[in-house]
Order: C-alpha cells, then structure tokens, then sequence
C-alpha cells in the first residue's frame, strides 16, 4: 500500500507489458510465432524488440546492453540484406573539394 514506502516502491519499479492484438507488428508478430518461422532467430529478435522498445520508452533502462546491441545489428543487418558482417576490403573515400566561403551579404 502507498503507507508503506518499500511497496510503493516495488509498485513503482512492476513492470507490465500491455500488447494490442489488432495492432498490425504484432498480428504480423503473431503470424510469425505460429508458423514455421517460430523458432528462427530473427523471429525471436522480433518479439524481444517489441519488449525492448516498450521498456525504453516506459522510461526503464535495459540490464543487457551487449544482448540488445546484437540484436538491433542482427535486424539491421537483415533489413539491409547483409550477409556478412564481417569488414570489407579497405575503400578509398574520395574528398570533396572544399567550397569557398561565400562573402557576406551586407
């Protein structure tokens, strides 16, 4: 209760994740989950996703770092259609020619 300040806070700091069925990633999500695709990594990657963007948003902050770094770069990579994430070769960047300043106008 709120005259006990341990449980208010542990009411506080309760996290409840509320998912819409009709709203179109998770009916896409729920696709996924049910057909052949369950157990694929980017299935799960998915449905972690949806928790992860909840939780940041609701202001919390994420424990595993590392595990939510890999995650995004395993579905940008997907995204991006990148088979490898390893480096390429070196490339050369081409410098552009620096503009002039322009005199200003008084």
């Amino acid at each position: 209760t709120f005259a006990n300040p341990e449980a208010y806070k542990m009411m506080m700091a309760s996290k409840t994740l509320e998912l819409n069925p009709r709203h179109p990633i998770i009916v896409r999500l729920n696709e996924l989950v049910q057909g052949s695709d369950a157990e694929a990594e980017s299935t799960k990657d998915l449905a972690y996703i949806v928790f992860d963007t909840a939780l940041l948003t609701s202001g919390f902050q994420h424990e595993d770092t590392e595990d939510f770094a890999a995650r995004m770069n395993r579905v940008l990579a997907g995204s991006l259609k990148v088979e490898s994430m390893e480096l390429v070769q070196e490339i050369e960047v081409v410098e552009d020619e620096e503009e002039e300043d322009e005199a200003p106008v008084e």
